[in-house]
């Protein structure tokens, strides 16, 4: 082991480069020998720019780049005219407040003739790999055109694909003749709805021998390189991914099989503070990795991580077109990111969770995992596609919002389920705009438990004016009045529009279904009496369980929060036009101020019996109100005409979960 330091700027394999005889010997006068330690630049004021131009798979000591104070700049540059390899045993290469890890850049990408890697041999897990501490710098630009920009595909045609080592011709959609080479990785899926046996044996491994036209598709000749036990047949339409890159870092030896996520992994480990643009990484693949990109500030873009635990973790940066394969989880902990048309594929875990909501993912597609696609989301998800997962939507705490998503479907239309489509472990709250669902979403749920759940979707299927909720213990759709089939007509002077509810087997006085949660302004000492019309097909529904809830100020000043609750039975309706049934409430608060209405159904018949819920509320004592029910996600939400009532007024008031301000009278 030597220590070799800086001197001046020049190639690493010259001796004069460290101080040392010109061109001089490795190990002697350059660094090259197993345990060999690297300093660049590391004295404050020095500018070293140190260019790596060696293939080396000696295990070297620690590499240090650049200073932790001063002005200077130094950097290690990877050679762009050569193949280059440097190695390192379980060591950082740490980049300092001054110093630059640089392997191309832009206008000096690493062009396709070459292949640039950086090998680690860790010891021990997530200790060692890429360190750049606050001020350093990483830059990576592998050539887009060694895959020629384009990394995803389908099949033309079905494909059986034999067992490893034997060849097989798959047919892809568009011409990829001048795009993928011999030698390249291909990962391919099923392309069916989830397979209950296990996400990894829906995928194969396929090195490209020799791409042909057919058309203006391409025929690719392949070997399997795995394929798991027993057979395996890819359907038309099957997604292909291409995981081949130029630039690569790796750990050494790292198990590139499916459903390998390995051991004794290196690690990012980024600083920097935001804003900056100190990292960006460009067309270069990850491979057993326990954190491929990490920490605030980045931009990447055509990146492929594989084979570790985190594809990404704890970021706060700009990520697109990534495939993030074969890994324990996709992304997790993501701050105030956005992840741009990005495939996660193969995981076992979730795709993307633990999200913020100033997290958007844009254009995503997440299939073949085996966790929830998107978990614990409070982001929002545009025009992302989740299918063939575990899990489309689920985690814990959060109120996340999809947009234009299909959930169970492919982006050619395919429907390609998910096992549960929404999966209620944990308390969440989610909710869908215009997005695509199963006719029947399927739903994963806890009985007996304390676990909630509610997704609420607004232009259910990309149908205008449609809403539904699907909770953990049932569902609510909005339904016409119209007598059809067994829903209710209308009431005289009720709503064109109904709720009808649906229980499921578990809604009890514990995990109740909450059908309305409503919020409307009251005046101290002015009773009032709120009234739900409702009609069942239940045998007996008695007031346990269905029951208007209302919360009031009951006290002088601070004032203490009273509940009371309605009384009456509900019994099985007459006919369909029988709304002479109602729960109600009456109140008389101390104070001014809200008063919030929860109707909840905590009952069960199996059928399953239905309830119905006309949501124009009648409100009786007082002046008089116009109330107008309308839907928001889903939800009912009450407009009352503000009229002044003793010195107070009307708000609008909001719907389940979703309040709205009081406005002026």
């Amino acid at each position: 082991m030597a220590t070799f330091t800086s001197v001046t700027s020049g190639n690493w394999n010259n001796g004069a480069t460290w101080g040392n005889a010109s061109p001089g010997v490795k190990g002697t006068d350059w660094p090259g020998n197993a345990t060999d330690i690297v300093n660049i630049g590391t004295t404050a004021g020095q500018s070293h720019v140190v260019t790596y131009n060696v293939s080396e798979t000696n295990a070297l000591g620690q590499v240090t780049i650049g200073a932790t104070s001063g002005v200077g700049v130094s950097r290690l540059e990877f050679s762009a005219g050569m193949n280059t390899k440097l190695t390192l045993g379980h060591q950082d290469i740490l980049v300092q407040l001054s110093g630059e890890l640089r392997v191309g850049a832009p206008g000096a990408i690493i062009p396709k003739q070459y292949l640039a890697e950086l090998v680690w041999n860790t010891t021990a897990d997530n200790a060692k790999g890429l360190n750049l501490a606050l001020g350093g710098k990483c830059n990576i630009y592998g050539d887009p055109d060694y895959y020629g920009s384009d990394f995803d595909t389908t099949l033309v045609s079905q494909a059986v694909i034999p067992a490893a080592g034997n060849s097989v011709t798959i047919t892809v959609l568009g011409d990829f003749t001048t795009k993928w080479a011999a030698g390249h990785e291909l990962l391919v899926h099923k392309g069916g709805a989830w397979a209950t046996n296990g996400h990894y044996l829906d995928f194969c491994r396929l090195a490209i021998t020799s791409v042909t036209a057919n058309g203006g598709n391409t025929d690719i000749a392949c070997t399997v390189t795995e394929r798991q036990a027993g057979a395996l047949t890819c359907l038309t339409g099957a997604d292909v991914l291409h995981l081949s890159r130029n630039v690569l870092l790796y750990k050494l030896g790292y198990n590139a099989n499916l459903n390998q996520n390995n051991t004794l992994r290196p690690r990012m480990v980024n600083s920097n503070a935001l804003p900056s643009t100190n990292v960006n990484i460009n067309d270069a693949g990850f491979g057993g990795w326990n954190t491929s990109i990490t920490g605030p500030s980045f931009s990447s873009n055509g990146v492929v991580m594989r084979n570790g635990n985190f594809g990404l973790t704890s970021q706060r940066g700009s990520i697109t077109n990534a495939i993030i394969a074969i890994m324990s989880t996709g992304a997790s902990t993501i701050y105030n990111s956005n992840i741009i048309s990005c495939t996660i594929a193969a995981c076992v875990g979730s795709a993307i969770a633990i999200a913020t909501q100033t997290t958007l993912a844009t254009n995503c597609k997440c299939f073949g995992n085996g966790g929830v696609a998107l978990s614990s989301f409070a982001g929002k998800a545009v025009n992302c596609y989740l299918y063939s997962n575990s899990s489309g939507v689920g985690g814990g705490s959060i109120a996340g919002r999809l947009r234009n998503c299909s959930i169970g479907y492919n982006p050619a239309g395919a429907a390609l389920a998910n096992l549960s489509d929404f999966n209620y472990q944990f308390t969440q709250l989610v909710y869908l705009e215009n997005c695509i669902l199963q006719a029947t979403p399927s739903k994963t749920f806890h009985n007996g438990t304390l676990y909630m759940g509610r997704f609420c979707s607004e232009h259910h299927n990309q149908v205008v004016g449609d809403h539904r909720v699907f909770d953990a213990f049932g569902d609510i759709y909005k339904t016409p009045a119209d007598g059809a089939g067994d829903n209710p007509t209308q009431r005289s002077g009720g709503a064109a529009d109904v709720c009808e509810v649906v229980p499921l087997s578990g809604c009890d006085t514990t995990l109740y279904l909450e059908i309305l949660n409503v919020r409307v302004w009251a005046t101290a000492g002015v009773s009032k009496t709120y009234r739900f019309y409702v009609q069942t097909d239940f045998a007996t529904l008695p007031t346990a369980k269905l029951k208007l809830y209302g919360e009031y100020l009951s006290a002088g000043a601070g004032g203490a929060l009273t509940t009371v609750a309605s009384t009456q039975n509900i019994t099985t309706r007459a006919n369909a036009g029988d709304w002479s049934q109602y729960a109600e409430v009456t109140i008389n608060p101390v104070q001014t101020g809200h008063v919030n209405l929860y109707l909840r159904l905590m009952g069960f018949e199996a059928g399953p019996k239905k309830v119905w819920v006309d949501p124009m509320m009648a409100i009786t004592g007082g002046a008089a109100v116009t109330v107008t029910p309308y839907w928001s996600y889903g939800e009912v939400q009450l407009d009352i005409d503000p009229v002044a009532v003793g010195g107070g007024v009307f708000p609008i008031i909001g719907g389940s979960h979703i309040i709205q301000p009081a406005r002026a009278a």
